[in-house]
């Protein structure tokens, strides 16, 4: 008989980087062939703008959610209940409160992180340490890459941590030959001030002055923060960038492809992030990458190979980086087919696939 799995897990919308990852999982035919999964969503905001929110309408999907959870679980015995814990937050009281009542009822569980965080909240906090700990006690913990083990370090052990990296779909029809000759960049996340698209604008700024030929698309949805808005769009306006740069708003599926198809280059210059799946998007169309030492960055993007890394918060760096991509073609073509390889060896959904069904296999044999 197959190994019955529980997937308790946030499913889009809203699209980010854990509920795409948690949709390959529920779409995968080897996952399904492999195991007989049943899928629960844990997802209780609509919109990324309601991400952390507290309203009365998430408070009854919660529920609905708890009941679901709970009628599987007393209808069916598991082998395994995976969840992905959101690590901060609402959320995490949320996701922590399904996991107690989940191990209470003896079931064997493993989290799956897609975020971090959890460093901060517990230091010098004595309760929320003590939270966090018989959380994740007895559990075994799926992280998307071991730089970032350092997050959760004092709260579990790192034999109980196995390591992941997120895989995604290739780019369809790619070939790097068959891009737009224009050096174009693309800056594509939610319009935020920690996703650095702010920073881009500052640095565009600086290659303009600098007489450079380029375009910067920016592709993302505005976050709930409307005074950064209009800095940005001020910064935007007073600096006369409309000849260099365009926002198009947000595109998803198809519509975002044709701005990856376009792009030589891909900036993400980020301040918060754990493993960007719009590197990873970007990398699998052959586009170069700059962006910055944040999360496991480090691991997908090697400086001076397939992308150049800059410290965070820095227009002026940024602009450097970019600048040595627009004037060297040469340079620049090389680190585009360096990108598409090391997705193809590294980061493709099938591998994705298959070291997760090995992980799972592994947290079932252990004792």
């Amino acid at each position: 008989m197959k190994t019955k799995i529980l997937f308790i897990m946030q499913l889009p919308p809203p699209v980010h980087g854990a509920s795409m990852i948690n949709k390959t999982i529920l779409d995968s035919k080897l996952i399904n062939e492999k195991f007989e999964a049943d899928y629960v969503n844990l997802t209780t905001a609509a919109d990324v703008k309601n991400i952390g929110k507290l309203n009365l309408k998430k408070v009854f999907k919660a529920f609905s959610i708890y009941l679901r959870v709970i009628k599987k679980l007393f209808s069916t015995k598991y082998n395994l209940v995976y969840l992905t814990l959101s690590p901060q937050g609402l959320a995490f009281y949320k996701d922590a409160l399904l996991s107690l009542f989940i191990k209470l009822l003896g079931f064997k569980l493993v989290f799956h992180l897609h975020g971090k965080g959890i460093r901060e909240i517990v230091s010098g906090n004595k309760i929320k340490a003590s939270i966090y700990k018989k959380t994740f006690k007895n559990v075994s913990v799926i992280h998307l890459s071991k730089l970032l083990y350092f997050d959760i370090e004092n709260i579990i052990a790192r034999e109980q941590v196995y390591f992941l990296a997120n895989g995604i779909e290739s780019g369809n029809n790619f070939s790097i030959e068959h891009k737009s000759p224009t050096n174009k960049i693309l800056y594509l996340s939610n319009m935020q001030e920690s996703k650095g698209s702010y920073l881009l604008l500052q640095a565009a700024q600086l290659l303009r002055d600098k007489g450079l030929d380029f375009h910067i698309d920016f592709v993302g949805k505005w976050h709930n923060d409307n005074k950064f808005k209009e800095k940005w769009l001020k910064f935007y306006k007073d600096n006369n960038l409309n000849e260099c740069i365009t926002y198009h708003g947000p595109r998803y599926n198809d519509e975002k492809h044709v701005f990856f198809k376009e792009a030589r280059i891909f900036a993400l210059p980020t301040n918060n992030d754990c493993f960007p799946i719009s590197i990873l998007e970007a990398m699998s169309y052959g586009a170069s990458i700059v962006s910055t030492e944040e999360g496991a960055i480090p691991e997908i993007v090697h400086n001076n190979h397939n992308g150049f890394l800059f410290e965070k918060n820095n227009p002026i760096e940024l602009a450097l980086k970019l600048e040595k991509l627009l004037i060297n073609d040469n340079l620049n073509s090389l680190m585009q087919k360096k990108a598409h390889k090391k997705y193809s060896e590294l980061y493709t959904k099938g591998k994705f696939e298959q070291d997760f069904c090995s992980i799972i296999q592994s947290i079932l044999t252990k004792v």
